[in-house]
């Protein structure tokens, strides 16, 4: 490992007080969404997430929208910025079939299985981003949609999102600096994810552990719209931990 990269290595460990205990703390990162229109009505739009995981949970914060997935309580909370209204979602597990919310009652088809799959595939290309060696590699999301060209409808809301089948491409690190404490985390959602493989579709740490890396840039397109995604802020140690809006805490 070069210098510099032990040195960032050292510093997020000591953030992170390099103990399992620590991870009660968290790890947080910033990236910048812009979003092009291919259909569905949606507009070009341009936005800002920060997310927050540790151990028990993970936060998303954009300019719309908050979604906090408790694991604690297997509870998701989505949170709209412009209506002011939370809902929350118990995170059942999809074997029996059932996924409840506290405002709508829904039921898993055979539709939210072939939703929840990723399928990703490796490139040979490398190049460095921010100092980074990144990898190149492809993905299918929603994979099991493509196995059914006459499948439809294609566009899904589910736990308060639009999801769909597309398709992605990653460039991907593995660098300690970065990496080693979000693997961590992702080793301890795998059961949860097993449990409602949908999650693996709205957590972040879902998607990075089929990638095996962070995404340092990503490009994703499905059927409304392309998603370039880019890095603002790396991973870094975090002792603040956000808070759920009280119109969510009115709902626990």
């Amino acid at each position: 490992m070069h210098l510099n990269r032990l040195l960032q290595f050292i510093v997020f460990c000591f953030s992170l007080s390099c103990s399992t205990t620590a991870m009660t703390q968290g790890i947080t990162w910033t990236t910048q969404q812009q979003s092009e229109s291919n259909s569905c009505n949606k507009g070009n739009d341009s936005s800002v997430s920060r997310i927050w995981v540790n151990d028990q949970l993970t936060y998303i914060d954009d300019e719309n929208k908050i979604i906090s997935v408790d694991y604690s309580t297997m509870r998701l909370y989505h949170y709209d910025k412009v209506s002011g209204q939370c809902t929350q979602y118990r995170l059942e597990s999809q074997k029996s079939a059932s996924i409840s919310a506290e405002s709508d009652s829904k039921v898993v088809t055979a539709s939210d299985l072939l939703l929840a799959e990723i399928q990703v595939s490796e490139t040979t290309e490398i190049k460095k981003i921010s100092g980074y060696q990144c990898k190149k590699k492809t993905a299918l999301l929603g994979a099991g949609l493509f196995r059914f060209k006459n499948f439809g409808p294609k566009v899904f809301n589910r736990f308060g999102q639009t999801l769909s089948e597309g398709t992605g491409s990653y460039w991907v690190s593995k660098d300690p600096a970065i990496w080693s404490h979000l693997q961590t985390v992702i080793e301890q959602r795998v059961k949860y994810f097993a449990a409602v493989p949908l999650l693996n579709r709205i957590d972040p740490l879902g998607l990075m552990g089929k990638l095996k890396g962070f995404p340092m840039e990503s490009t994703e397109k499905n059927a409304c719209q392309t998603v370039t995604v880019t890095l603002l802020e790396a991973p870094a140690g975090s002792n603040l931990k956000p808070e759920l809006p009280p119109a969510c805490q009115s709902t626990h």
